[in-house]
């Protein structure tokens, strides 16, 4: 075992076990609980990633890939990069229904410059039988 400072001086033999190792252990040993404990939380992050809203962006930083729960909605937002206010994507969403909106219902809308162009969804009708909606715009 080497016994010196950081410089590579040799230390005395009576120098050896004073106080000031005891702390450096320690730190060393709090030191490597954290980073056990950072490789365990990076390894649980590998199988599944937990959020509100996930957001992926292009290489521009624009906002491409959107993920989130909105009011009672799930959705997944696709959008092409364009003008603000003025989106066009594809839009995949799930409404659980509750007191606001009281029937559930999933779909899938087409937007092309702000306006919803085409939507298929399916809900339950007064039967509780799930049926399917399509509608689609002419135009503004």
């Amino acid at each position: 075992m080497y016994s010196g400072d950081l410089n590579g001086n040799e230390t005395p033999r009576r120098a050896q076990g004073v106080p000031w190792r005891k702390g450096i252990e320690r730190r060393l040993n709090a030191l490597e609980r954290r980073i056990a404990g950072q490789e365990e939380m990076t390894a649980a992050a590998s199988d599944e990633v937990r959020t509100r809203r996930l957001v992926i962006v292009d290489s521009d930083g624009t906002q491409r890939i959107v993920g989130e729960i909105a009011s009672g909605c799930a959705e997944l937002r696709i959008e092409l990069p364009g003008e603000p206010g003025s989106h066009s994507g594809v839009v995949i969403y799930a409404i659980a229904g509750d007191e606001r909106v009281p029937a559930a219902s999933i779909g899938i809308q087409l937007w092309a410059r702000g306006d919803s162009v085409a939507e298929f969804e399916a809900s339950p009708d007064d039967s509780g039988e799930w049926r399917p909606t399509l509608n689609l715009s002419t135009g503004p």
